[in-house]
């Protein structure tokens, strides 16, 4: 399936958790929007600046982030994140 063919979902919050896969890459994470709903995604792409440190960093200074993704065989694949901004 190709990523032109899906829809792309935004969704922002705190990421809660999170699995490196090298310094430099993400394997999955978890996010905890406002409302407390728990999503978790899978990592299939580099993330840019949002290296496994530059998340930590979101984590513990409570930064908020947005996070575009789409549904593939039941589960949730991340395919941007970016800080959140208010619009």
């Amino acid at each position: 399936m190709n990523i032109i063919d899906v829809s792309l979902v935004e969704v922002s919050g705190l990421v809660t958790e999170f699995k490196a896969r090298s310094l430099t890459e993400i394997d999955y994470l978890s996010l905890q929007t406002a409302e407390g709903q728990i999503y978790n995604f899978k990592v299939g792409n580099n993330l840019g600046k949002f290296t496994p440190s530059h998340i930590r960093q979101h984590m513990v200074h409570g930064e908020l982030v947005e996070i575009s993704y789409f549904q593939r065989d039941g589960e949730n694949w991340l395919r941007s994140m970016q800080d959140f901004t208010l619009r």
